[in-house]
């Protein structure tokens, strides 16, 4: 007799089902087979997206930038001048008798020697009257004060000055412009007063201001004196405007505008026991050197 099998017995012979067994292994090998394919995928994709062109890393874009240029001023360049060689040069000659002032007419160094701000008598300075008379406005003794400067005349010089309001305006105009070491105690050519000790007195350092002062208001070019015939020499290249002058104390003064080509320089030199010759030759000494140093 045939009994009827519990619901959950295994029956003799019969093989248990493997399909659930598998299934997670098949997939397995899909995912593995897609991962693989995947990254080999990628890597194909990268290698050949290196082939072509695409934007460089920020910090490589950094490195090949071009520098930025720093800005520039144009118009008349800065001039340097070298103090111990200028004063090296004055001292060639004296280091007490002779004042000497260099200043550029725009910007740069400026040049006082040992005595610059030491007066000096000012023989042949006439800037204080053609400035004063400029700043006054007054028609008179402005036109006094051109003619003045054009041919050195010491009458035309006392006519701006008496246009002017006689000597004690003009110091007042000089002290007021900060011209401290520029005193007139008399007229031009008034030996008699010279010899009562009356005598008009200035300093390297005010002359140059003046001297700079005057280019600016346009009157370099009423400055024609020739200054060669004075033994004055104009280093190559330059052209110069100016005046000299010579009086007590064996005084010989030169104040001169010299044009480089490249920027214009106020040169004042004044002397006193020296003479002519010596004067002179320390005034080309002096504009030789800055026309070196400011090429």
């Amino acid at each position: 007799m045939t009994g009827t099998q519990p619901t959950g017995a295994q029956t003799a012979g019969t093989q248990p089902k493997k399909t659930n067994a598998i299934v997670p292994i098949i997939i397995a090998a899909v995912v593995a087979a897609l991962v693989v394919t995947g990254g080999v995928a990628y890597e194909v994709l990268r290698i050949m997206d290196g082939n072509v062109a695409s934007p460089q890393p920020s910090e490589t874009a950094l490195q090949t930038q071009a520098p930025t240029a720093t800005p520039t001023v144009s118009g008349t360049p800065a001039t340097d001048l070298d103090a111990d060689k200028l004063q090296s040069i004055v001292n060639s000659y004296s280091s007490t008798d002779a004042a000497v002032s260099v200043r550029p007419v725009e910007d740069g160094d400026e040049f006082d020697s040992q005595q610059a701000n030491s007066k000096f008598v000012a023989a042949g300075f006439y800037l204080p009257v053609y400035l004063s008379a400029k700043d006054a406005g007054n028609a008179s003794a402005m036109s006094s004060a051109e003619s003045m400067m054009r041919t050195m005349s010491n009458d035309d010089g006392n006519t701006a000055i008496g246009d002017l309001g006689g000597l004690s305006a003009l110091n007042g105009w000089a002290s007021g412009a900060g011209y401290g070491n520029t005193d007139f105690q008399r007229m031009f050519g008034d030996v008699a007063a010279s010899n009562s000790g009356y005598e008009n007195y200035t300093s390297a350092s005010d002359a140059t201001k003046m001297l700079a002062a005057t280019a600016k208001a346009g009157g370099t070019d009423l400055m024609s004196f020739d200054l060669a015939s004075e033994g004055v020499n104009a280093p190559s290249g330059t052209t110069l405007n100016g005046h000299r002058g010579q009086g007590i104390k064996n005084s010989y003064n030169f104040f001169i505008v010299m044009k480089t080509g490249k920027t214009d320089v106020a040169v004042a030199v004044l002397t006193q026991n020296m003479g002519k010759d010596r004067a002179a030759a320390l005034t080309s000494d002096i504009l030789a050197e800055v026309a070196a140093e400011v090429k």
